[in-house]
């Protein structure tokens, strides 16, 4: 839905800036380009909007959706009292800042991709240094990990055998087999017989 508002906002605006500039009327000129200029700084703080609070904020895109079709049903006066009363204000107060940028953007640049460098590099030796202790951490626990079960099947073995014994077999018969020498059953007697 919100991109749909968005599109007809700036589709509306295209069109009937493309009118203005047909008709040549200063008035209508000077509404759309003011309309333009919110549209650039509601997209800028758009953009640092989603990164910051859009992730968290409730209602944040209903926000969003409310605000775009403000811009898009009060065209052209809505946007022009926002920017006279807030863009308009800003951009005098930083005018000194924002000139001296645009004499000085080839230095400027120049000292912004040196920080950025610096920037990279630092991020990337920060990554590399996390996933080089996370390795090492990984590796301990894992070895630690491995050592321990090590252990617990070599305990759980040794005991396992230990209470294992091999059957003992009784050397002697047992007693309900037992006979008193009493109770022995005399040997028949083989006569012999002696032919002699």
């Amino acid at each position: 839905m919100y991109l749909l508002a968005k599109l007809l906002c700036l589709s509306l605006g295209l069109y009937r800036s493309y009118k203005a500039i047909k008709s040549r009327k200063k008035t209508l000129l000077t509404q759309w380009v003011s309309f333009w200029i919110v549209m650039v700084a509601y997209y800028v703080v758009e953009a640092v909007a989603d990164l910051v609070v859009g992730w968290w904020l409730p209602l944040y895109s209903t926000f969003k959706l409310i605000l775009v079709g403000y811009f898009l049903f009060t065209q052209p006066w809505g946007t022009e009292a926002l920017y006279k009363q807030h863009i308009r204000p800003f951009l005098k107060y930083y005018k000194k800042d924002i000139e001296n940028v645009k004499q000085n953007y080839t230095t400027y640049l120049v000292r912004m991709s040196k920080e950025s460098i610096k920037l990279a590099m630092f991020l990337a030796n920060l990554c590399l240094t996390v996933a080089l202790y996370l390795k090492d951490l990984i590796y301990r626990k894992l070895v630690t990990f491995i050592t321990w079960q090590r252990y617990r099947y070599n305990e759980k073995e040794s005991s396992r055998h230990q209470d294992f014994r091999y059957p003992t077999f009784q050397t002697t018969p047992s007693k309900a087999i037992q006979r008193s020498p009493r109770s022995r059953v005399p040997r028949p007697k083989v006569e012999s017989t002696d032919s002699s």
